[in-house]
């Protein structure tokens, strides 16, 4: 594989850096945001009766339970899969029999991490630091091409248009690659502080945002990963949410902060929900609202105007995977619960047998109308929304 020659940008490149110290609290008036963190509906919805059982999944298939599957992800016609048997997998479905078949699988030297499609590509990032881009050929999938040259984990992959994938790693480095001709050809790479890269997304406005463990928030300019701004958080990054003027950050100790979506200014603390960690920020259209998860158990939402709370509910378990399903939010617990509930009213809609494993990954195909999930004891279940 051919490679431009890794770019190390030095510290010197930084446009501004704030610190923690300059984050604005939710009591400190400012002329952009009505900040309140603690206004709204509150309530304990008890849905302890959300137990395992629930509507059976349609399609199953199961690899041991001494092989966790830790990643799953739709792309085009196949459900791809990968975890600790070090293998990833492509699977199509088979409606007349109800089973999933293997039509391709390419087998790695360590477990598979993470897994993001865009187009006609698959990304596959992997425990050892390699990175595996799968295409479509003749509606098949093939091995594109494959690079190690991160000495870490790699913890989150991201696309920018369908010809640049962006990703980091445990070992702190960040990349930007592209899909030239038949090789992967390396834009820029970013290593600032060794500490692992936590999350990562991409901006309609050709921008990068980055967190990694310590609470350093990064942003770049796509492709060539040059630095244009960072600060701090109180803690590391968990979850980066973009909207249409705004970005937002949750942390490992229940923070949420928010920023202009260039990054300008000093982040501002808008909600201070409780010391566990906040794992998902999303946002509902149908809602008009930003939805928050925390493993503490509680479900905010936030009017996305104002920062106001609009709803906050407590569940008995901790809330690790959100996602928005039309009018619905999907919601999978730290224990294995799968579940919808109706985001204007917050009332249960639907509840999905799980055979209580933890839950690793939720992908939703609403085209196809399903719904899938990878969990703790090496089990892939698809079921139907």
């Amino acid at each position: 594989m051919e490679q431009d020659e890794a770019t190390f940008l030095p510290t010197d490149d930084i446009i501004e850096e704030f610190d923690c110290e300059d984050a604005v609290s939710p009591d400190t008036p400012e002329d952009d945001f009505d900040i309140t963190s603690d206004h709204g509906s509150h309530g304990s919805v008890d849905y302890d009766d959300v137990q395992y059982e629930g509507e059976e999944p349609t399609f199953s298939v199961s690899f041991g339970g001494s092989n966790e599957v830790y990643a799953v992800e739709y792309w085009n016609d196949y459900l791809v899969t990968g975890g600790q048997d070090d293998c990833v997998r492509f699977f199509t479905r088979d409606r007349v029999e109800g089973t999933l078949e293997v039509q391709m699988e390419d087998k790695g030297t360590d477990s598979v991490s993470c897994i993001k499609g865009k187009g006609q590509y698959v990304a596959v990032g992997w425990v050892d630091g390699s990175l595996s881009v799968y295409m479509l050929k003749n509606k098949q999938p093939e091995l594109y091409a494959r690079m190690q040259d991160t000495e870490g984990e790699i913890v989150w992959i991201n696309w920018h248009k369908t010809d640049t994938i962006l990703f980091g790693a445990n070992d702190g480095s960040v990349w930007s690659v592209s899909i030239v001709g038949n090789e992967l050809q390396v834009n820029g790479v970013f290593s600032g502080n060794n500490l692992p890269s936590t999350a990562g997304i991409v901006t309609e406005k050709d921008t990068l945002i980055t967190g990694d463990e310590r609470g350093t928030v990064f942003i770049f300019s796509i492709p060539t990963l040059d630095l244009k701004r960072k600060f701090q958080v109180s803690s590391s990054v968990v979850s980066i949410l973009h909207t249409t003027n705004r970005l937002l950050l949750s942390t490992v100790d229940g923070q949420v902060y928010v920023i202009g979506d260039d990054g300008q200014g000093a982040p501002k603390l808008v909600l201070s929900a409780d010391s566990d960690s906040i794992e998902q920020l999303v946002y509902s259209k149908y809602g008009n609202c930003i939805v928050i998860g925390s493993l503490s158990g509680r479900l905010i939402m936030l009017d996305p105007s104002t920062m106001n709370v609009k709803q906050d509910m407590t569940f008995g378990y901790g809330i690790c995977h959100v996602r928005v399903v039309e009018d619905q939010l999907l919601l999978g617990s730290d224990d294995g619960r799968l579940f919808m509930i109706s985001t204007g009213t917050g009332e249960l809609s639907r509840s999905f047998a799980t055979n209580s494993a933890p839950i690793h990954g939720v992908c939703v195909d609403t085209h196809a109308r399903e719904l899938a999930i990878c969990t703790g004891d090496g089990s892939v279940h698809i079921y139907s929304i």
